[in-house]
C-alpha cells in the first residue's frame, strides 16, 4: 500500500509558494518567504483574550498592516476569534475583513457579523449553573480543604516545640527571668539555632570578603556560590529566629496586656491596614511604587501570619498532652493529603473563574 505521509522536503517549497500566492494576491512583493515570513500568534484566556484578540485584529486591519501575516497561530480564546476570522476569509470569493474597523461599518456587513457573533455566543457563557455562587462555593472549597491539611500540622508542630523534648540542644543564650518552660521549650532551641546560622553567615561574608582580594576567588561562579550559601544561611536563621520569638511575645503580651485576644488583633489589625496601603500606593503606577507596594504587602503577610501562628500557640499551650481532636484532625488531614488533588482543584477554581468573568 502506498504511504499518504510526505516528508518536509516536499511540503516546504509548497508551502512556500502557496505564501507567495497569498502575497500577490494582497498586492504585495513575493518578497522571500523562507526569510521574510510574518507570522501572528493570538493567546488563549477564554472570552476575554478572545474580545482582546479582536480588538488587536481591527487596529492591524485599519492600519493596514494584517496583510503582511502569512502565518496565524492561535490557542484557546484566541482560537475563538482566529477561526473566525479564517473561516469568514476563506469562505467568500472576495474575502475581506469581516469585522470592521470603524464606526460605520456598524450598520454594513461587518456589523452584523459581530451582531451574530454576540447573539450567538452563548456557549462561551458559564450557563448550567456555573455562576457566581458557584465561584464563591469553590474558592470556599479550595481554601478550607487547604487550611484542613495545613492547620493540624501546624497546631501539632507548635505543640511538640512547646515541650521539653530537645533538652539536648544545649543553649548558648542567658534568659535570666524567663519561666522555666520557655527555657525549656524547643522554641529557644530554634533560637539557639537560628543565631548559630547568622553566626555562619558572618564567616561566609568574612571570608567572602577576603577572596576579594585573591585573583583566584574573584571568579562570578565562586562569587555566586558563596552568596548564595550566604542568603540560604540568612533567610534560615531570620527565620528560626522569628519563629522561635512566639512564646516570648506570647509571654510578654499575657504580662503587659490587659486583654491578649485585643492585643492580637492588634497585630492582625496592623497587617491589614499594611496590606490595604500597600494596594493603595501601588495604583499610583511607575517601579519605585510598585517596589514599595511589594514591600509593604509582604511585611502586611507577614504581620498576618505572624498573628495567626501567636493564636495557634495561644491555643496549644495549655495542653499537657496532645489533645483527642487533634488526632481527629490530623487523621483528616492526612486522608486529604493523600486524595485530594490540590493542583487539580486549584486548576478548577482558575477556570471557574475565567468562565464567571
Amino acid at each position: 500500500m502506498a504511504s499518504n505521509t510526505h516528508s518536509f522536503a516536499e511540503i516546504h517549497p509548497l508551502e512556500l509558494q502557496e505564501i507567495k500566492k497569498r502575497r500577490i494576491h494582497a498586492e504585495l512583493p513575493e518578497g522571500d518567504p523562507e526569510h521574510d515570513s510574518i507570522a501572528l500568534c493570538l493567546s488563549g484566556g477564554g472570552i476575554r483574550s478572545a474580545t482582546f484578540n479582536l480588538g488587536i485584529l481591527q487596529a492591524m486591519e485599519r492600519q493596514g498592516q494584517l496583510k503582511y501575516v502569512d502565518y496565524l497561530s492561535t490557542v484557546s480564546g484566541g482560537g475563538y476569534i482566529g477561526s473566525s476570522l479564517t473561516w469568514f476569509m476563506s469562505a467568500f470569493k472576495n474575502p475581506r475583513f469581516p469585522f470592521g474597523t470603524r464606526r460605520q461599518h456598524h450598520n454594513a456587513d461587518e456589523g452584523r457579523v459581530l451582531a451574530w457573533l454576540r447573539g450567538h455566543g452563548n456557549y462561551l457563557t458559564p450557563g448550567e449553573g456555573l455562576n457566581l455562587w458557584a465561584l464563591i462555593g469553590a474558592v470556599l472549597t479550595g481554601t478550607l480543604i487547604n487550611l484542613a491539611v495545613l492547620v493540624p500540622l501546624f497546631l501539632s508542630l507548635i505543640y511538640f516545640l512547646s515541650q521539653d523534648y530537645f533538652n539536648f540542644i544545649p543553649l548558648f543564650i542567658s534568659l535570666d527571668g524567663a519561666p522555666q518552660y520557655l527555657k525549656d521549650s524547643g522554641f529557644t532551641r530554634l533560637i539557639t539555632i537560628g543565631l548559630i546560622l547568622f553566626g555562619l553567615f558572618l564567616l561566609v561574608a568574612f571570608v567572602y570578603s577576603i577572596g576579594t582580594s585573591i585573583s583566584k576567588l574573584r571568579t562570578s561562579t565562586y562569587q555566586r556560590s558563596v552568596r548564595k550559601i550566604g542568603g540560604v544561611l540568612l533567610v534560615c536563621s531570620v527565620g528560626l529566629i522569628i519563629i522561635g520569638s512566639i512564646p516570648f511575645v506570647h509571654y510578654a503580651m499575657q504580662l503587659y496586656a490587659a486583654d491578649w485576644i485585643r492585643s492580637l488583633m492588634s497585630v492582625i489589625s496592623l497587617s491589614g491596614i499594611a496590606s490595604v496601603l500597600a494596594a493603595l500606593k501601588g495604583k499610583e503606577g511607575g517601579n519605585e511604587s510598585k517596589g514599595l507596594r511589594a514591600f509593604a504587602l509582604g511585611v502586611g503577610l507577614s504581620l498576618l501570619i505572624y498573628g495567626l501562628f501567636l493564636w495557634f500557640y495561644h491555643v496549644m499551650v495549655s495542653y499537657e498532652s496532645l489533645p483527642v481532636w487533634l488526632y481527629v484532625a490530623l487523621g483528616f488531614s492526612l486522608i486529604l493529603a493523600v486524595f485530594a488533588n490540590i493542583q487539580e482543584l486549584d486548576q478548577y477554581l482558575d477556570s471557574m473563574q475565567k468562565k464567571v468573568r
